[in-house]
């Protein structure tokens, strides 16, 4: 089923106050968010920043989510962080699937410099390989 989201304000500036880095496919960044019974949904990152992740979901997640607690996401070279993310935005996808864009939820400061060190060491390695 297709998740559905609360409406959630974002002011036109506060949308983009933060940087936020694409990821690319081929670093295979994911969100890993339990399911009831143990298992685990694996949710391919599209973007991160401080404020929020936008996440590609097929059809599977339940209709009413909303929040997803507990989510894994493991930062290359940076290890895992484990955050609660609101849904605020879906947007469906040409290829079938959605973009689920999140927003954290209380993100704790350690965390929070953990992901601003992590985009900026994304950036400078970005720039390094640019011709």
């Amino acid at each position: 089923m297709i998740p559905t989201a609360t409406e959630v304000p974002l002011d036109e500036a506060g949308q983009r106050d933060a940087l936020r880095v694409e990821i690319d496919p081929s670093q295979a960044i994911c969100c890993y968010w339990p399911s009831p019974g143990g298992s685990s949904t694996s949710l391919p990152l599209l973007n991160l920043s401080v404020a929020g992740v936008a996440l590609n979901a097929d059809a599977e997640l339940p209709a009413t989510t909303d929040m997803l607690s507990n989510c894994r996401i493991t930062l290359p070279s940076a290890g895992d962080i484990v955050v609660d993310l609101q849904v605020c935005q879906l947007t469906p996808l040409p290829q079938g699937d959605w973009r689920v864009g999140c927003r954290f939820v209380d993100l704790a400061p350690q965390t929070e410099r953990l992901i601003q060190t992590w985009i900026f060491r994304e950036q400078r390695q970005r720039l390094g390989r640019q011709p």
